[in-house]
């Protein structure tokens, strides 16, 4: 469901709507030492294409689904 501010945002011209309109402010997250296995059941359960990773209350940078398709491709191949 679409939050209130994506909505006002979808009528406005782009020169008058801010990030913070648009943004999402619930983050999913994951810590540097995760597996990348456990980062795509995160996304799967949560819904996400996206997690923030996190490391002493940092976000020290974002996984991908596009990320993690070649590394779960390359496994599933490893596993034929």
């Amino acid at each position: 469901m679409a939050s209130i501010h994506k909505e006002i945002a979808i009528d406005a011209h782009p020169d008058e709507v801010w990030a913070a309109d648009v943004m999402v402010d619930d983050l999913v997250l994951a810590e540097p030492e995760e597996t990348v296995l456990e980062v795509a059941e995160r996304m799967s359960a949560e819904s996400v294409r996206h997690i923030a990773v996190v490391d002493r209350g940092q976000i020290v940078g974002v996984v991908s689904a596009r990320d993690l398709l070649p590394v779960l491709a390359d496994h599933a191949r490893a596993r034929l």
